[in-house]
């Protein structure tokens, strides 16, 4: 994997297997507007909407603002709003989640940061960690 294309290749297969097919995702078009995250990922108990990102974890400021109002609104709904950070050098993918707490004066921080190595268990331990339980799965 050299490039966020790819990366959100991995994403997607990673997606559909770990689902077993029953998943829909869609790559959001980057003319969408400012800060709009690059995945939407339904399955049949949630959804992801992930920014995903290739040797950093920096988002851009419309990418925090985006993703900080989009955690407020959806609250209690079984949506995760996030960012997945790809570093194939050290086997890492990073997973950031921002919220209106982010917020600081030291600037602008996720509330949670979770690491998992870049392979298949990775991948699963990272959708388990935001697995809501379903009987469709």
């Amino acid at each position: 994997m050299t490039t966020e294309k790819q990366f959100n290749q991995y994403i997607t297969k990673q997606f559909y297997e770990y689902y077993k097919g029953k998943v829909v995702m869609q790559r959001i078009e980057t003319t969408t507007g400012n800060g709009v995250p690059d995945l939407l990922i339904i399955t049949p108990n949630q959804v992801f909407i992930i920014e995903s990102k290739f040797q950093t974890v920096k988002l851009r400021a419309e990418q925090y603002a985006w993703q900080i109002k989009t955690n407020k609104v959806i609250d209690s709904m079984p949506t995760y709003v996030l960012s997945l950070c790809a570093y194939p050098k050290s086997n890492t993918m990073i997973a950031n989640v921002y919220d209106e707490d982010s917020l600081g004066e030291g600037g602008i921080q996720p509330i949670k940061t979770d690491k998992y190595t870049l392979n298949k268990d990775g991948f699963t331990k990272f959708l388990n960690t935001f697995h809501v339980a379903s009987e469709l799965v």
